[in-house]
């Protein structure tokens, strides 16, 4: 309430409450975010108030994400994206939105900056012991294959000391038929 710059937040609430396999698709509900999709229609990199995916900053708990893309699949761009269909949404309880840079934020991020905010131990309000689970299975009529996908996160804490274990595992099995002619 009290920022000086436009900021949106997802949190772990929201996020449950959508069938959204990746962080990409997740962000892609806030207005003013445009999804960059894959081959498969799976979202995997953002564009925020219409700027290209190269202009936008992506973090990780306050500290910047090194670059792991080449590109979408019809572009030769080898730029600052970040592909965030690498990360499920099973492991993060709040994403930030900056759409309006300020002077305290890392630069480079022309149309907004993007923090992921992981699971932390101490998130839980007192000293418990937690634990979540989710499976699903996907099937697809193409290739007549079913995809498994299984998440797991674990949290112990205490007054001085917490843990927390996540695992999210996804076995994707997908087939593209097409046609494609070059000259």
């Amino acid at each position: 309430r009290q920022s000086t710059s436009l900021v949106e937040s997802v949190f772990a609430e929201d996020i449950g409450k959508f069938p959204d396999l990746n962080v990409a698709e997740s962000i892609g509900r806030i207005p003013g975010i445009q999804l960059t999709r894959d081959i498969n229609g799976d979202g995997m990199q953002i564009a925020i108030r219409g700027l290209g995916t190269n202009f936008t900053k992506v973090m990780l708990n306050g500290s910047q994400i090194a670059v792991a893309s080449g590109g979408s699949v019809d572009s030769q761009n080898q730029n600052r994206e970040v592909d965030l269909n690498l990360f499920p949404t099973e492991l993060f309880t709040r994403i930030d939105v900056s759409k309006t840079p300020t002077a305290r934020e890392l630069e480079g991020g022309l149309a907004g900056v993007v923090n992921m905010r992981s699971a932390r131990p101490f998130d839980a309000k007192e000293d418990s012991f937690s634990s979540t689970y989710q499976a699903q299975l996907g099937y697809t009529e193409i290739n007549e294959k079913s995809s498994p996908r299984a998440a797991l996160t674990t949290s112990w804490r205490n007054d001085e000391v917490g843990v927390l274990f996540g695992l999210a595992s996804e076995n994707l099995k997908s087939t593209v038929e097409g046609y494609e002619t070059i000259g």
